[in-house]
């Protein structure tokens, strides 16, 4: 057995490591003349100490240190292999982690370390270590953002890396985004822009529905051109730049959603420029795509005038606690063909329009959803419980909400594909097995409770809601939580 000395930078070699390999495949005086079946063994230790053992498969000589007597090495392939089977079956083990940021091509990551040993270069006495990536938060040039991990999970180091990342996109504006005026840039807001590239101004980052801006190069002033349509009415022109303005100073972001719905489908100049006066904000079109309001609007034309329906729309976005609109417009776009087919001219209010739709429906209108199952997390499941004399369950069918639907006479069953989309959830409250009411439910809120008829709940049915939500929605307060 012969022993080679060399020394390297003792940082290097936390933990010791063994490295076996083929003597007869490393460059040395007789490579290729002489075949010789030995191993060389290459021990490096945590001291600074690294020896180069060339043996027979058959010694089974125990290698100690010679300068501070370790006899403990730990298997270098094996680490290289599977470094997470490695850190199970070597617990003792302790890793430094280093740090780095990582460009490649379109993808940037800010990741930690280790270096392990990989292979010996035994004509020049080297050991070549190699980066194994253990946490890494990548991010790439579409904005996608992924954490890859060696070791366990661990939170607070991926919250490390993303403030790290972030530093990082401060310095260097990597993908030569829009900068912030006056403030950092934040992680969500280079993922923003990264998944909006044709936004060339920050501004962008404070505007709700981004989706409705044609996905072209655009700054503010031209995406502004686009919310009103195009309009050629200056007042039209100034009554959209004095409602972003107002929006914007009022409450530090943008949604040009009615505005948009309105320039689209509003001829009357007037109208339009008396309704971005109002600078009304509300979130009444949450779940309602532009494409279903502006059929909505549509088909109110073949019934009302244009005055009648911008009437009906301002007294519904004024009273938003108290609308029919977003209900009523889901309820439309459900079975459209049906409601054209059967529909009654009735009074001009919401209110009136959202019954008679909800007359127009028969129970072949919802036939298609009656065998559709709804699926539910355990965490919703676990509030269908027992209160005071209620008990709170979840529809499982279509058919199930659509009955449920029809005891409380309300339009409940057009809120299935929501449903299934868990976009929204529809808790029921029964009373000695008679469904007394029912409560819409979005993250943790309540957007609307009602019993029969829409009625307002009762005293003693608030009372129960409010044990229901104390209990499982709230601990530090006896507030209902409504989405405002």
């Amino acid at each position: 057995m012969k022993k080679i000395n060399q020394y390297v930078e003792p940082y290097l070699l936390l933990p010791s490591w063994k490295i076996t390999s083929d003597f007869d495949q490393q460059n040395h005086l007789f490579s290729g003349i002489i075949e010789t079946k030995y191993l060389l063994e290459t021990y490096c230790c945590t001291c600074g100490h690294t020896e180069f053992v060339i043996k027979d498969p058959r010694d089974a000589h125990q290698y100690i240190c010679r300068e501070c007597n370790n006899e403990i090495f730990y298997d270098a392939h094996h680490a290289l292999q599977n470094i997470y089977d490695f850190q199970l079956k070597n617990l003792d083990v302790e890793f430094p982690l280093e740090y780095e940021v990582f460009v490649d091509n379109a993808k940037v990551a800010a990741r930690y370390f280790i270096l392990l040993a990989s292979e010996v270069d035994f004509l020049t006495q080297k050991v070549i270590y190699i980066k194994k990536p253990i946490y890494s938060l990548v991010l790439s040039s579409d904005g996608d953002v992924e954490e890859l991990y060696e070791f366990e999970y661990d939170e607070k180091i991926f919250v490390e890396l993303k403030g790290r990342l972030t530093d990082y996109l401060n310095e260097t504006n990597h993908f030569n985004l829009p900068k912030p005026q006056n403030k950092r840039a934040t992680l969500s807001y280079v993922i923003f822009f990264l998944k909006h590239r044709y936004l060339k101004d920050d501004e962008f980052y404070n505007w709700k529905n981004i989706g409705l801006i044609e996905p072209k190069e655009v700054d503010v002033k031209s995406a502004i051109a686009q919310i009103s349509s195009y309009r050629k009415e200056r007042s039209i022109k100034k009554a959209v730049y004095k409602n972003y303005e107002y929006q914007m100073n009022e409450f530090g972001r943008y949604d040009p959603f009615y505005t948009l719905v309105f320039t689209e489908n509003f001829e009357d100049p007037n109208l339009v420029v008396e309704f971005l006066n109002l600078n009304i904000s509300n979130n009444l079109h949450e779940e309602i795509t532009r494409y279903e309001i502006e059929v909505f609007i549509k088909f109110l034309k073949s019934y009302y005038t244009q005055m009648q329906i911008y009437k009906l729309f301002i007294k519904e976005l004024k009273h938003a606690e108290h609308s029919y609109l977003r209900d009523t417009v889901i309820e439309y776009c459900m079975t459209p063909e049906t409601i054209e087919r059967t529909f009654t001219k009735v009074k001009c209010t919401m209110k009136a329009i959202h019954d008679e739709l909800l007359q127009c429906q028969t129970v072949d209108t919802y036939q298609a959803i009656f065998t559709c199952k709804l699926d539910y997390t355990e965490k919703e499941l676990h509030v269908c419980a027992d209160v005071e004399h209620c008990t709170v369950c979840l529809p499982h069918t279509g058919e199930e909400l659509y009955n449920w639907g029809q005891t409380l006479q309300n339009c409940m069953a057009s809120y299935f594909y929501m449903i299934q989309e868990k976009k929204t959830l529809i808790y029921c409250f029964f009373t000695e097995g008679r469904l007394a009411f029912a409560v819409e439910m979005k993250d943790g809120v309540i957007v609307q409770s009602s019993g029969k008829y829409n009625a307002v709940l009762t005293h003693d049915e608030n009372k129960i809601l409010k044990l229901w939500f104390k209990r499982f929605f709230s601990q530090q307060t006896e507030e209902l939580v409504y989405v405002a």
